[in-house]
């Protein structure tokens, strides 16, 4: 029985590409490019992904507040500042991931769009609502745009035409040759253009001739118009010569009395007459005139476009992007609207069918015929209706999706079948999908989604490559060959592959994949541009390659994925191919390297014999940014030739990052890296990031004794490639990088000892369970059964040359290493003495990059510490390949580019060994460092005292209110000054970090103890909620346009020498608290000053404050606007015994919550300091009794409150002598304070208080 795959997610088909209905007069998202190569750059000089922003309105727009994204999880990730779009204008948003929303300046988002396609929406203010929304949008194309395209033409050129060139009358209706309803039936019939030509100019474009000498024509053309309304501007296009008069309806448009050009089209802007068009039936009528009847020609053909309100059926694919400007042509698939077409069903057997199915909507005509062609390997095409009835496989008539089905008898085993589903209306446009943009260019489109039908003979033990191509042999060489390959279950069509390597023999091959449908590898290279399907060369045992390179990742050093592949050809076996990943931007961002802001360079063949890194005219290819400019790399052969080998050592140390160079050093001399002297690997530099350089490996089969004529000798030396130690095949080759390093000898010993350290791990001085012997089996066995790996060369690399390495390096180079002073040391203790011994939490320059942490080593050898990790104050893990020189230091650092501009020692130019970045920064409160082994053993606890400014001692944020639901542009921040005795000086207080703002020049620059004050976003919104009663404690404006981003991000204060008061991120997704148009207010908790601890990035500290205009300064609502909350009116009206006025005062009803207030008696002793405490535990003989209130107030703006004493309850005065014994927030806003009421009472003496509430007017 016949079985069928069948895929059917409805929904998600739907969809797919449509966005959301788009209410008129909202902003919308007209265009995105996800994949640009050269289409618009960046300030910066990139083609960054871009989308556009239009306003169809008929005002302007501001879209402060509204919200960009690319995750339906979180609709506020990207948030515009305050940017106007006019009316019927456009803004452009880079999708750079460069996170830049300042007023005036080029717009960034905080991400990027991916080609393959994803989420994108366009999100109102209020954080749900969305004006545009693609769930996902659809694969693109490199260069092709997907956009609106809500242009109709309505009169095309070379259209039909009733024209006539004796003037007109009005006909027997009385109508004007003009109206719409005029009656033409006379007049000649014919396809513009019109006129004549003696010259021959014009003969191209005329198909109605006129005679010659013709002064005026008039010509009708007529088209329908359902929906006048939608339309939202016209464009007429003419090709003239030589004046006309156009009218629309009879209503004059245009009149134009200047010649034409009748070369080219002329466009005019109609905008303003749409109030001309009427639904149904339409005439556009022009009269031309001639200059004289002596001219030698005469021209007219005309074209009218309409703008109509968009919708989802205007999304399509643009092969002329137009960024800031009106999509007015390069339209692909103007047909029917094609979505979720069935690609990689799961792999059908011979006796399977393959059910695909295609979701098909109208976009300008209804539906006429939808067909799935399909095609075995290279065969001709064939056709298959797809049908909406409910029959033959298609489960639901007329709901769009449309069904075909491919039979089990249409392919054999080991055969690709690729289909497209082609939809035409009934206006005759075609859609096609997949969508072939580009069928000519280095980056073409798939033209057939395809798999390929299983063969159950071929063995699962190795990854299959299904590849076909219908010209192997130049896919073997660098013309290279279009080609299509089935792996991991998924199909690529139409792909490029060619031969790989100048030096390589022919069998490898690189597969090129098309930009926005990458190679997905397995989970750790989910997307790949390109890969390598490498040979064995070198190797009959086919292991060298994957070994090695595994072998790099198992050391923690940045590898190249590889393994074996089972790759077969047009249905039969091809060969064993090994798949190397490509070292490009995608290895880069991979290991988590800015591709964007670095330099990768490629060593290979050099045309003379010259060293590498000799110079950069020969033997280098730049492969990331500007492939013309090799500055970076001449910088540093300029330092590697430098004329004294201090010079040259000294800014070794400062140009590369030591730990990763030590690693690969030693990783090659293990694996006898035979090929990589001269060529065959990379270097990057993190221009943007640390500015250090680093070393990746290339082409692996030259290892384990397979030397390539480079001398065997030679190749064993653990510094093979110095100029003491080149090759031995008579040219001598040497490489310049390794030559400087290694006239070291500090930097001799760091690489023996990392050497040991994975002689150790993974060599092992005896093959029993040694990572390598392991491996080699491991990697063996699922292509032993194949044809080419040699079994008899797995053996000999296993039992023969690893343990030939393993005694030379164990025993012979233990002892002595030819030509040098070191030799591999022993293996290292256990337990070594390196010790934290200093931090630098202040430095000189302020500048809190330019902070440390030292490591001392206090062996007499060298010691390894990869893996190791400094905790809790900072978080750092000891890169692999980190060695500390005997008696001697290593820096860590937050920024190593900030460590190397340090003015003081230590510095660069010291040849200081400096690792990092750690995450954090030191605190100048002082703070515990714990260093831990490998193992997460603790080897030390290192604690040093701080030295806080006063600012970071009692500055504290107690409320943000990032999301104002009430008006976007209210955002405020609060901050107070938590000592009851110290005035905090605000002078060089600033933001570094979501917010720009600095103290120095605010209206601000003292805050006396316990006051708060704000920072606000724009003081006018401000004032429209809050009123004018905040503006002393207002310090000034978020400047350079900056606000919080609804979406959450880092937040940062630092003080007058850039030390960090507090830094935190804050988000609006669970585990944070939902604000949902409110502030949020810190929990700072009881006993605030030096000792409180404050973890802001801790949401549970976090709560949402009552009601959308939160509580600047602690203040609840006005008493007013609390009274008309609860109903009432009358400030003295009874409430319980409680006046309205005073419950207000007092915090009650808050949150339900009871006012505290009680008057007591109690006794007090000296706390030691000139205050009092509370006796607890009874009385005591040195206690006195004091008269003390305990009340709850809310710190009301609006409202006066006073302490008030009397002996007599009649005569009333305020306290003068009041001391706060006891002080803490019981919630938002509301304040518990417990008093002492004057001295000592005396004996018989009576004492009253009472609290008095009055309102401000």
């Amino acid at each position: 029985m016949m079985s069928r795959f069948l895929v059917l997610v409805v929904a998600w088909m739907v969809c797919w590409i449509l966005p959301v209905a788009i209410a008129a007069g909202d902003p919308v998202i007209s265009e995105f490019l996800a994949s640009n190569d050269s289409e618009y750059a960046d300030e910066d000089g990139e083609f960054s992904d871009w989308i556009e922003i239009h306003n169809p309105g008929s005002l302007a727009v501001n879209l402060a507040g509204w919200h960009l994204t690319d995750a339906d999880d979180d609709l506020e990730k990207w948030t515009f500042p305050s940017v106007s779009v006019p009316a019927g204008g456009y803004l452009v948003v880079f999708a750079s991931g460069k996170d830049r929303a300042v007023t005036g300046s080029e717009l960034h988002t905080n991400f990027k769009l991916s080609s393959d396609g994803e989420y994108l929406s366009l999100v109102k203010p209020d954080g749900v609502s969305k004006t545009s929304e693609f769930d996902p949008f659809p694969a693109q194309s490199e260069d092709i745009s997907y956009g609106l395209f809500n242009r109709s033409v309505l009169v095309a050129s070379q259209s039909a035409v009733q024209f006539t060139t004796e003037t007109p009358t009005v006909d027997l209706q009385g109508k004007d040759w003009t109206a719409y309803d005029f009656d033409d039936e006379t007049w000649s019939e014919g396809m513009a253009g019109l006129g004549y030509d003696r010259s021959g100019d014009y003969a191209q474009w005329i198909n109605s001739w006129l005679a010659d000498g013709t002064v005026s024509v008039w010509s009708r053309q007529s088209f329908e118009l359902p929906d006048a309304s939608a339309v939202s501007g016209m464009i007429l296009r003419l090709r003239y010569d030589d004046a006309v008069e156009v009218f629309l309806n009879g209503t004059e448009v245009l009149s134009s009395t200047q010649a034409g050009d009748a070369t080219g089209f002329v466009d005019f802007d109609l905008a303003g007459y749409e109030s001309a068009l009427r639904n149904g039936t339409n005439v556009l009528a022009i009269q031309l005139n001639n200059s004289n009847a002596s001219s030698s020609d005469l021209l007219l053909d005309a074209e009218l476009s309409v703008n109509t309100a968009a919708d989802a059926s205007a999304y399509t694919y643009l092969s002329d992007p137009s960024p800031a400007r009106a999509n007015d042509g390069g339209v692909i698939n103007p047909g029917p609207i094609v979505s979720g077409v069935t690609e990689n069903p799961p792999q059908p057997g011979e006796a399977d069918d393959v059910l695909v199915t295609a979701y098909v909507q109208p976009r300008e005509a209804a539906v006429a015929s939808v067909t799935l062609r399909y095609r075995v390997n290279y065969s001709a095409e064939l056709e298959v209706a797809m049908r909406d009835d409910g029959l033959g496989g298609d489960v639901s008539a007329g709901d769009g999706l449309y069904t075909a089905i491919l039979p089990a008898s249409a392919a054999s085993a080991g055969e690709m079948l690729r289909w497209t589903v082609v939809a035409e209306d009934t206006g005759g446009l075609a859609s096609r999908m997949p969508m072939q943009a580009d069928t000519s260019g280095d980056s073409q489109s798939p033209g057939y989604y395809g798999t390929v039908v299983a063969d159950p003979s071929l063995g699962q033990d190795l990854e299959l490559m299904h590849w076909f191509t219908q010209n192997v042999t130049n896919a073997h060489n660098r013309t290279g060959a279009r080609a299509s390959v089935y792996y991991g279950g998924k199909f690529y069509d139409n792909i490029y592959v060619r031969e790989r390597g100048g030096y390589t023999n022919t069998s490898s091959q690189k597969f090129d994949f098309n930009k926005g449908y990458p190679l997905y590898v397995n989970e750790t290279m989910p997307s790949v541009g390109e890969v390598n399907m490498n040979a064995n060369g070198s190797d009959p045992s086919y292991l060298r390659q994957p070994l090695g390179f595994q072998y790099h990742q198992q050391a923690g050093n940045p590898a190249c994925e590889s393994f074996q592949v089972h790759m077969r050809v047009n249905g039969s076996f091809d060969r064993v191919g090994t798949l190397i990943e490509q070292v490009d931007e995608d290895f880069l961002d991979r290991y988590g390297y800015d591709s964007d802001g670095g330099d990768l360079y490629k060593l290979v063949q050099r045309s003379n014999l010259n060293p590498s890194f000799d110079d950069v005219t020969t033997g280098v290819e730049k492969k990331t940014g500007d492939k013309d400019d090799f500055s970076s790399l001449q910088a540093l052969v300029d330092d590697l030739k430098l004329a004294s080998s201090d010079q040259r050592i000294d800014r070794f140390y400062d140009n590369l990052d030591i730990p990763e160079f030590i690693n690969y050093m030693a990783i090659r001399a293990i694996q006898q890296q035979a090929d990589d002297v001269r060529k065959n690997f990379y270097v990057f530099k993190d221009v943007d990031g640390d500015g250090r350089w680093r070393i990746f490996p290339w082409d692996l089969d030259y290892t384990w004794d397979i030397v390539g004529g480079h001398g065997e000798t030679r190749v064993d030396h653990p510094f093979f490639g110095i100029q003491a130690q080149p090759t031995a095949d008579g040219a001598n080759q040497w490489n310049r990088l390794y030559d400087v390093a290694f006239e070291d000898e500090t930097m001799q010993r760091l690489m023996l000892r990392r050497l040991r350290t994975l002689m150790d791990q993974h060599l092992m001085a005896t093959s029993t369970g040694s990572w390598f012997d392991q491996t080699i089996d491991a990697l063996f066995e699922p292509m032993s059964s194949l044809p080419g790996p040699s079994n008899t060369y797995r053996v000999r690399l296993r039992d023969t040359e690893l343990p030939e390495r393993r005694s030379e390096l164990f025993n012979d180079f233990t002892q002595a290493i030819p030509g040098m002073n070191v030799v591999i040391p022993d293996s290292q203790s256990g337990t070594p003495d390196v010790v934290i011994d200093e931090v630098d939490f202040s430095p000189a320059s302020h500048d809190q990059d330019q902070e440390y942490i030292r490591l001392w080593n206090r062996e007499s050898s060298e010691v390894d510490i990869s893996g190791w990790s400094i905790s809790h104050g900072v978080e750092f893990v000891f890169p692999a390949g980190t060695v500390i020189p005997r008696n001697g230091y290593l820096y860590v650092s937050p920024k190593l580019k900030k460590f190397a501009s340090r003015s003081v020692s230590p510095k660069a130019g010291e040849r200081c060994l400096v690792t990092g970045p750690y995450a954090g920064h030191l605190s100048s409160f002082g703070e515990e460092l714990v260093l831990s082994d490998a193992a997460a053993g603790e080897v030390q606890r290192f604690t040093y005292q701080g030295a806080p400014s006063l600012a970071q001692q009692y500055l504290l944020l107690t409320e943000l209110h990032y999301a104002p639901g009430v008006n976007p542009d209210a955002e405020f921040i609060e901050l107070w000054n938590s000592s009851s005795s110290e005035t905090i000086d605000l002078t060089g207080v600033h933001f570094t970090a979501g917010v720009d703002f600095d103290f120095t020049t605010a209206d601000i620059t003292t805050l006396e103890p316990g006051q708060r004050l704000l920072v606000v976003k724009d003081s006018l919104a401000f004032a429209s909620i809050y009123g004018d009663y905040f503006n002393a404690r207002i310090a000034g404006e978020f400047a350079n346009g900056t606000s919080l981003n609804n979406g959450g991000e880092r937040l940062k204060l630092e003080d007058a020498t850039n030390s960090t008061i507090f830094e935190f991120r804050y988000d609006n997704q669970s585990p944070w608290p939902d604000a949902g148009g409110s502030s949020l207010s810190y929990d700072h908790g009881f006993g605030l000053g030096p000792a409180q601890v404050t973890d802001y990035s801790d949401p549970s500290n976090w709560v949402v404050t009552p009601g959308e205009e939160g509580s600047p300064l602690g203040y609840g609502p006005l008493f007013d606007s609390w009274l008309a909350a609860r109903g009432q009116s009358d400030p003295l009206e009874e409430d319980g015994g409680w006046s309205a006025l005073m419950s207000y005062a007092l915090g009650r009803d808050l949150l339900g919550g009871e006012a505290v207030y009680r008057v007591a008696v109690e006794s007090l002793t000296d706390d030691g300091s000139g205050g009092f405490e509370v006796v607890v535990g009874g009385a005591s003989e040195e206690a006195d009794r004091y008269l003390t209130m305990e009340i709850s107030a809310r710190s009301c703006f609006d409202m006066d409150l006073d302490i008030e004493v009397s002996s007599n309850m009649e005569d009333w005065q305020s306290a003068a002598d009041l001391e706060i014994l006891e002080q803490y927030e019981s919630d938002h806003g509301v304040w518990v304070y417990k008093y002492r009421v004057g001295g000592a009472l005396g004996p018989g003496e009576k004492r009253f208080a009472r609290l008095a509430a009055q309102k401000k007017e």
